[in-house]
């Protein structure tokens, strides 16, 4: 009689020798059998089951019993029904018949068994779990993480936002047109890096640059809300409360440079960093605001090439004048070519510039004989980058002839911002080449 299970008297074998059905549940036979118990007076249900063996792995013993008898009213108490992973001998319940439920596979990582999709979305409470073979809730504390990983202070956060937003205003692509000169400048004068030029070329990086282009976001707003480029690497577009840090940022971030160099430079040098400062800011702001002037808006752009006769001077050397007229004559013809792509805003914005004025054809004659002139002047000092800067400038020249429209002009914009760092580095290169001979050869 050894392999013949033995019955269990009900409603004690199941508790007395832990033989669990599916699950804990309310709804099991063990809990039924202990609710209808002789000391209630309610008969026991016939619910015979025998021990199933333990499953080392999984912690659960294989086989869902279907239970017979009616369901007991739902509790708090959820039972998890079977799924497609079922063990044998358990099937889908259909609507009406009775729940079939399992034990759920112990973690002997964790000492824990696998919680509902509920369960695991209430983590951090405290969450009741039935004891085995008995109906009452036990209450489980939260498992602590491991590491406390604590968030950054919002202080920290909002400082590093900030910083990272004035920085996008600043455009940093386009920093090559001031600190590119600059370093230039500073080595046309035979020095590869003079401490005396170093304030100067920090000053041309973030802090000129959000001069430049801040004040120029906040009086354009307008026309920049119509701008599909804005908002992109190409320039921000600015919300009107962010105008207030803008100015504070501008003025905290050049003054005491300005400063350094009344005490620092040469008066020359001082009135040429004051000339460069103001042409950029009354570009964009009244009285004056050239950029609604036709080709004065365009006329004032050649202050992009100031820094190639600032840092000379700031350095007591004696400047290049065809390279620094070259760069001057270079930077109007450009200026006025970029702005055929905005020709459309600004007209809905009600803004004459010279693109405006000139149309897409106009632009294109008036900026190839600009280029033409800084081709001359740039042989005077280097015919490879003459010839380098006639090239680029012809393509761009006769492009635009070919087909004279504003998107032709957006198109070729990221060919006009890989002009300077194109021919820039040519011009560079064989400076410190000449510098290497010089010193070397």
């Amino acid at each position: 009689m050894r392999g013949r299970p033995r019955p269990e008297r009900p409603g004690r074998g199941l508790r007395s020798r832990g033989t669990f059905p599916c699950h804990n549940t309310p709804h099991s036979p063990a809990l039924r059998d202990r609710r209808a118990s002789p000391r209630r007076g309610i008969p026991p249900s016939p619910v015979t089951t025998r021990r199933a063996p333990l499953h080392i792995a999984t912690g659960e013993r294989p086989g869902c019993r279907i239970r017979t008898t009616p369901p007991l009213p739902l509790s708090h108490h959820a039972a998890e029904p079977c799924t497609s992973r079922q063990a044998s001998g358990c099937r889908a319940p259909t609507p009406g018949s009775p729940v079939a439920t399992r034990r759920t596979p112990l973690n002997f990582a964790t000492g824990e068994r696998h919680r509902t999709p509920g369960a695991r979305a209430a983590e951090g409470s405290f969450t009741p779990h039935t004891i085995a073979g008995h109906g009452r809730p036990r209450r489980r504390h939260p498992r602590s993480p491991a590491i406390d990983h604590q968030p950054a202070p919002a202080s920290r956060a909002s400082a590093r936002t900030t910083i990272g937003r004035l920085v996008h205003i600043s455009r940093p692509v386009l920093w090559i047109n001031t600190i590119g000169t600059g370093v230039l400048g500073m080595w046309l004068t035979g020095a590869l890096l003079d401490p005396a030029a170093i304030p100067l070329l920090i000053w041309l990086t973030l802090p000129f640059n959000l001069l430049i282009y801040g004040v120029n976001d906040i009086f354009d707003q307008d026309t920049d809300a119509l701008n599909p480029r804005k908002g992109s690497i190409e320039g921000a577009r600015i919300e009107p409360r962010e105008v207030r840090l803008i100015v504070w940022a501008v003025a905290i971030t050049n003054v005491p440079f300005l400063l350094w160099f009344v005490i620092a430079y040469p008066p020359a040098a001082v009135g040429l960093i004051l000339l460069y400062t103001l042409v950029f800011v009354f570009y964009s702001a009244p009285p004056l605001r050239f950029k609604q002037r036709p080709f004065l808006d365009s006329l004032s752009n050649a202050a992009y090439g100031l820094p190639l006769l600032i840092v000379p001077v700031a350095l007591d050397a004696p400047p290049l004048w065809p390279a620094v007229i070259g760069l001057l004559a270079w930077s109007v013809a450009k200026h006025a070519y970029d702005a055929v792509q905005d020709i459309d805003e600004d007209r809905e914005a009600g803004i004459r510039t010279t693109a405006v004025l000139l149309g897409p054809r106009g632009t294109a004659v008036w900026s190839g004989c600009w280029w033409l002139v800084s081709t001359a002047l740039f042989a005077l000092v280097s015919v490879p980058v003459a010839a380098l800067n006639l090239a680029i400038a012809g393509v761009l020249v006769v492009w635009m002839l070919l087909r004279p429209t504003p998107a032709t002009g957006r198109r070729l914009y990221p060919v006009s911002i890989a002009f300077p760092y194109v021919a820039g580095s040519l011009a560079s290169g064989l400076q410190l080449a000449k510098m290497f001979f010089e010193v070397y050869g």
